[in-house]
């Protein structure tokens, strides 16, 4: 059986969210036992339509629908377009709005990543099927935003879900033989997986406000990914992961900041500290053993960083951008879990990651979702910790601009 990487049911869940509404139920229908049904039906051992994304059995029960298993008779190239004249068309326009488009804005500044992401990306696709249907993926969905507000309304969603099935199966094969000479592909494929994951967070439904976990979840093991591809290319500085390493500094250049912040926290202190007289809050300081206590600080601190630098930030813009976005890799994993367990605290400090988003609101892979969420978080919030979420608030409501 062929595991399907775990960004595939966090897909299959926007999938599911986007077609449920639209979908109707007709009879039921009787077929022959399945061995390739999807992975839920399979388990409780009840017949699966096979229909895709979303089977009629999860669908029915909202569960997300996985499926991991291709029929004996078919290859891991089964499902690959059709060569027509109109689908070479359809290539031929998207691999042109990646390289005019997509690409440049991916890449957030000229001066470092744009060679990546502009230049290298597409040449590196000739030799691998998992990068180029990773960019026919990526791009789809940009033409969907480019076409419509709503993604889901777009006619290229289809298009966007079928190549991103075969961006899955082909990656999945160049997974399995890692090496070092693949480490590059690798990476950039599962970049544009990432980034796929983060434009449909604009899709999905907020009430009731369940945090983005599976994304958050998804952007950390891929931290552990660009370690492992590290290690294999060791000090070559010509390959693409060292070039975006290289480009997304933890710290910024002082000569391009106004003041020097030795300690970021300060200014948020009043988040880690705060106590709510809620005799069942569970997330009391006094009662945090060491690892939520660094799991909060390194999060408020690093983003703490970020709003301080912003309002006095002389230099260019893309180094900036890319400190905002990589947060979700640097984070501790523990403070991922803590926003899994619902902690008001921990979703107060997430609502201060996505009102920094708001800052990149122009890009079309970002757009609202920055001021979804943190309006959704601060719905959700008891009343003592939503008068922490005074200043998320005020910049989604009054925006702010970094200096240049």
């Amino acid at each position: 059986m062929t595991e399907v990487p775990p960004i595939i049911s966090f897909i299959n869940e926007q999938q599911r969210q986007q077609q449920a509404s639209g979908r109707r139920k007709g009879v039921k229908q009787f077929h022959r036992k399945s061995r390739v049904g999807c992975q839920r039906c399979r388990t409780k051992r009840i017949k699966c339509d096979e229909t895709k994304p979303v089977c009629r059995n999860c669908e029915r029960v909202e569960e997300p629908c996985i499926y991991d298993r291709l029929p004996k008779d078919e290859s891991m190239e089964a499902g690959e377009p059709a060569e027509t004249k109109d689908w070479r068309i359809l290539e031929l326009k998207l691999m042109h709005l990646y390289i005019t488009e997509t690409g440049p804005t991916i890449a957030f500044d000229p001066e470092t990543s744009y060679e990546v992401f502009v230049d290298a990306l597409p040449r590196m696709a000739f030799q691998s099927d998992g990068l180029l249907y990773s960019i026919y993926a990526v791009t789809s969905l940009h033409q969907a935003r480019k076409i419509s507000s709503t993604i889901s309304e777009s006619s290229m969603l289809e298009h966007h879900h079928r190549y991103l099935q075969l961006a899955f199966k082909h990656h999945h094969k160049e997974l399995i033989s890692f090496s070092k000479e693949k480490a590059d592909v690798i990476m950039l494929t599962t970049h544009l997986m990432r980034l796929v994951a983060f434009v449909m967070l604009s899709e999905r439904i907020l009430e009731p406000y369940a945090p983005p976990i599976e994304w958050l979840r998804i952007t950390s093991s891929n931290a552990k990914f660009f370690q492992t591809a590290m290690e294999a290319i060791g000090d070559d500085p010509s390959t693409c992961t060292a070039k975006l390493i290289r480009s997304t500094p933890l710290t910024l250049d002082e000569d391009n900041a106004q003041h020097d912040f030795p300690d970021p926290r300060p200014s948020f202190e009043h988040i880690l500290t705060a106590r709510s007289k809620d005799p069942d809050d569970n997330d009391d300081p006094v009662f945090w053993d060491d690892g939520v206590r660094v799991a909060y600080e390194g999060a408020m601190g690093y983003l703490g960083s970020i709003f301080r630098i912003l309002h006095n930030y002389y230099g260019p813009p893309g180094p900036i951008r890319r400190r905002i976005v990589v947060f979700p890799f640097i984070v501790d994993p523990r403070f991922i879990d803590l926003v899994a367990e619902g902690r008001p605290r921990a979703l107060v400090i997430l609502a201060h990651f996505f009102a920094l988003i708001v800052f990149l609101d122009t890009y079309w892979f970002v757009g609202n979702t920055g001021a979804r969420e943190v309006r959704a978080i601060a719905a959700h919030l008891p009343p003592f910790w939503q008068g922490l979420m005074g200043f998320p608030l005020y910049i989604v409501e009054n925006g702010f601009t970094c200096k240049r």
